[in-house]
């Protein structure tokens, strides 16, 4: 398979300065913006410190990004993430601070 690389944004839901453009809050807490990149193999996404996202279908206990702003996966041994949403409460910390933005990075097999 080949690799495909991809980097989507999240500032909020009207300054238009998202990736994909039509990408909204509400598409990054379904997880439906990440829908044509799964399944993904290497993530990275930088963030405020405490965001918070599920991978692969988890409802409880979610990846929280450190004091660093960064957080990074490489999934190279074969396991891949075939879910990716995040929290209500984070997309919405990023919303309304006008110096925040959800930036994910993402290398996924096609």
């Amino acid at each position: 398979m080949a690799k495909q690389v991809t980097q989507l944004r999240y500032y909020d839901d009207t300054t238009g300065k998202n990736e994909p453009s039509s990408a909204t809050g509400v598409n990054f807490i379904n997880g439906a913006v990440f829908s044509n990149w799964y399944p993904i193999v290497q993530l990275g996404v930088q963030t405020l410190p405490g965001t918070k996202f599920y991978l692969n279908e988890a409802t409880i206990d979610p990846v929280i990004v450190g004091q660093t702003g960064i957080y990074e996966l490489d999934l190279s041994d074969g396991i891949v993430i075939s879910s990716l949403r995040f929290d209500q409460v984070s997309i919405d910390t990023i919303k309304d601070n006008p110096d925040a933005y959800l930036i994910v990075d993402i290398l996924c097999d096609k």
